[in-house]
């Protein structure tokens, strides 16, 4: 009952940022897309323009998985994406956020193995993206980060399996079960909003997997916090 009462209330966030957002995030994608195609424009200006475009719909897809934990879709989701191939372009994008944390990133995807899932590219993408960057902001110091992939079996059934560790504090045992929730994070005064993972949760059940927490080894080079989704992997 407390976690369908705080999935309301996201709901009921999520469509005034929705709105309040929506407008004028159109507003600069028109006018972006628009200046683009001008033929004056240079083309480095054109390709700033170009990226502008890009992530203002990158936000506009956030906006919507948001509105998805108070609303998730009825329907099942019959788009593939290969999760290893998603994994080394999430390292690739926070390659700045990296740099500018000092941290390490690493992807472990084994060669010539099948890892598809059915669930849109766009959405394992946002799944991985969050928990990547909640590895790099819990080392401002920074330490390493790790994504790996692998098809495992699990109950008689085909499953594919994406690990993110990082060298972090971790999660303490107490609070592990909180962190999925909508609105909890422990970084809420530095800037966390406490959605990133709770995307991360209504995500990967509305896509018939589930995602857990753990600590990892103490002594390893990767101690903090290991997060662990499993899909099942996509009939051949």
């Amino acid at each position: 009952m407390h976690r369908a009462q705080m999935l309301a209330v996201a709901g009921q966030v999520a469509a005034t940022l929705g709105h309040e957002i929506g407008s004028p995030l159109n507003v600069i994608l028109g006018r972006a897309r628009v200046a683009a195609e001008r033929e004056d424009v240079p083309d480095d200006l054109r390709a700033s323009l170009q990226s502008i475009a890009t992530q203002c719909e990158r936000i506009t897809k956030v906006m919507s998985q948001f509105l998805s934990l108070a609303r998730p879709s009825p329907t099942g989701v019959a788009d593939r994406s290969d999760l290893g191939a998603v994994a080394r372009e999430v390292v690739g994008f926070i390659g700045h956020e990296c740099r500018r944390a000092k941290v390490r990133a690493t992807v472990d995807v084994p060669a010539g193995e099948r890892l598809v899932v059915e669930a849109p590219h766009d959405r394992m993408f946002q799944v991985l993206f969050n928990l990547c960057l909640n590895g790099v902001q819990a080392q401002p110091g920074g330490g390493r980060l790790e994504v790996s992939v692998a098809r495992v079996a699990e109950g008689g059934r085909a499953m594919v399996r994406a690990t993110v560790r990082d060298g972090g504090p971790g999660v303490a045992e107490a609070i592990r079960g909180k962190v999925f929730d909508p609105f909890f994070s422990t970084r809420l005064g530095s800037g966390g909003t406490g959605l990133g993972l709770a995307v991360v949760a209504g995500l990967v059940k509305e896509l018939g997997g589930r995602v857990v927490v753990d600590q990892g080894a103490a002594g390893s080079d990767l101690p903090g916090a290991v997060f662990t989704v499993w899909l099942p992997a996509a009939e051949a």
